[in-house]
């Protein structure tokens, strides 16, 4: 009698496809700690405390006031919001009946705004420059709802103490001074509104800059979401869009969805040699007939 003696020849296969699975499973397990980690650590909830950082770079420092052409600038120091100090620089034109007011960028101050600041007043208008809390001689630090708060006290002392009615204001917005510009005027009423270089709202532009911020709904973001979007969707003043059609910081299609989403009246130039920080020197002529158009597209404002 023949006796069958029983194969082995699949064991080492089996060992070996039980080995590739173990480490297999090992290896998911890492990534989606990985995962969970990355998750936990960029959640916006978690970085909340770090938007000033990541989103404002202040210049702090003792400005000396900058005479533009046959402009004086006189230095306004007001009481801000949280107990602070804001400065602002006020250019008067002779026989200008409208003001612009401006709200600038994060990084720097308002002394960088010089070269704006002979634009605007070359467009007929005074100009009133201002710094948030942590920038230049203002006193404070900024973050999304201080730099909205600064805005709104900021257009306050215009009216109250230099006497401006709202239908002669124009509020200026330059970058995320847009989105400030933006909530000024919807807790206000100004006469015109201009957005230069502007986002569609945070979330958007910290979700194109930082990848892990994709995975997060808005929802989750820091409070105000600064959103030009949302605000222009509802009713504005006359509404001027300008935006480099090269610019790398913010891109062009920002402006470009924000013309298209906001209510009427809307007037959208794009600067097609500018970038972010040269609208008014590489696209100088257009920047400044687009400008004087804009403003004299308005009602008379006296």
């Amino acid at each position: 009698m023949t006796q069958t003696i029983p194969s082995t020849s699949k064991r080492p296969m089996e060992m070996f496809l039980s080995t590739l699975l173990g480490v297999l499973l090992n290896l998911v397990k890492i990534a989606l700690l990985i995962t969970l980690a990355t998750v936990t650590i960029f959640s916006p909830p978690l970085l909340g405390a770090f938007y000033p950082m990541l989103a404002f770079y202040p210049f702090q420092e003792n400005l000396i006031p900058v005479a533009i052409g046959p402009y004086k600038c006189e230095t306004l120091t007001f009481p801000g919001p949280r107990n602070t100090s804001l400065c602002a620089w006020y250019y008067k034109n002779p026989g200008a009946t409208r003001v612009i007011m401006v709200s600038h960028g994060n990084a720097g101050n308002m002394s960088h705004r010089a070269k704006l600041a002979e634009h605007l007043l070359n467009a007929g208008c005074s100009v009133f420059m201002y710094d948030y809390g942590g920038y230049g001689n203002s006193t404070g630090s900024p973050s999304p709802d201080a730099v909205c708060q600064d805005g709104l006290v900021a257009y306050d002392y215009l009216c109250n103490k230099l006497a401006y009615a709202p239908q002669q204001i124009v509020i200026y917005g330059e970058s995320i001074g847009g989105a400030v510009a933006s909530y000024i005027t919807a807790h206000r009423e100004p006469a015109a509104l201009i957005i230069q270089s502007g986002f569609l709202s945070l979330p958007d532009i910290a979700k194109e800059k930082f990848a892990p911020f994709k995975l997060f709904p808005n929802a989750l973001f820091y409070q105000p979401h600064m959103s030009n979007l949302d605000a222009l969707q509802q009713q504005h003043p006359p509404l001027l869009i300008m935006h480099g059609v090269q610019d790398r910081v913010i891109p062009f299609r920002h402006g470009e969805q924000l013309a298209a989403a906001a209510s009427k009246p809307v007037t959208f130039v794009p600067l097609t040699r500018s970038g972010h920080n040269d609208t008014y020197i590489a696209d100088a002529q257009l920047f400044d007939q687009s400008l004087k158009e804009f403003l004299n597209s308005l009602a008379p404002s006296n």
